[in-house]
């Protein structure tokens, strides 16, 4: 039978125990919330600080801002050693924000090589596409990341692939007057120099309405044809003129 003291004591270790299990709890949590919070603010060196912390992380890939996760964060920022690390940690390679964006598209955006190739090399989906039909590719020749297109290219992605406005990496790379990129493109076993959009427009009509002369240049070399036309009946040539661009239009109706 206890006696009072017994009792006594036995309820201050009790309670004791029962502070201790909140305090561990509390620590884990400002840990876990932390780092969630790190993520939600695009923190890239918070996020680095506590995974390197005592307690572990719970999920590796909990969702910022827009369903962004810490390596989609840390691939957009082009930290090679912060992705290795997260990837070795159990990060998801092809999680997914709320638009369908994949950590390699991130990556792409950055054009860093070690992080797109760590991505490939853990089994990162080169084909994936987000809610607008985008995948790496695209992003890399939008920006103009030759050596990420390269790469990308090597691991299959396919150089005709188009988005939902049937727009394909060599349309993004003639609209925004990517010159390497699209030497790179239209040296591509398969390559449709003449893809439509779904305006019925090629890469040649954007490359003439931003008066890309060089791009414009090359993509006649490679064989586009001068004289198609969009759905409203208009060739580049037109584009051209429409965009100011006379001396252009007129070299294009010269080929016409």
């Amino acid at each position: 039978m206890l006696t009072g003291n017994s009792r006594a004591r036995g309820i201050r270790l009790a309670q004791a125990a029962g502070i201790a299990c909140l305090c561990l709890y509390a620590a884990k949590a400002a840990t876990w919330d932390t780092f969630s919070e790190a993520v939600y603010k695009n923190d890239v060196a918070d996020m680095e600080a506590f995974l390197h912390a005592p307690d572990p992380i719970p999920d590796i890939d909990v969702r910022g801002t827009n369903g962004k996760t810490a390596l989609m964060i840390a691939a957009r920022s082009g930290e090679a050693d912060l992705v290795m690390e997260l990837l070795e940690r159990g990060a998801d390679p092809n999680s997914e924000n709320i638009n369908g964006g994949t950590p390699l598209m991130f990556a792409a955006m950055s054009g860093s090589i070690p992080v797109v190739r760590a991505l490939l090399d853990r089994g990162a989906d080169v084909g994936a596409t987000g809610s607008n039909g985008w995948n790496a590719l695209m992003v890399a020749s939008a920006k103009g990341h030759e050596d990420a297109v390269k790469v990308l290219l090597d691991h299959g992605s396919d150089v005709n692939s188009a988005d939902v406005y049937r727009w394909t990496p060599l349309h993004r790379a003639a609209y925004e007057n990517r010159v390497s990129v699209v030497g790179i493109l239209i040296r591509q076993e398969g390559v449709e120099i003449d893809f439509q959009d779904d305006q019925g427009a090629t890469a040649l009509h954007h490359a003439a309405a931003g008066g890309y002369q060089e791009i414009v240049d090359m993509l006649l070399v490679a064989g586009s044809n001068p004289a198609r036309r969009d759905l409203s009946g208009r060739t580049a040539a037109a584009y051209a003129k429409d965009s100011g661009h006379e001396r252009l239009a007129d070299r294009l109706e010269g080929r016409t």
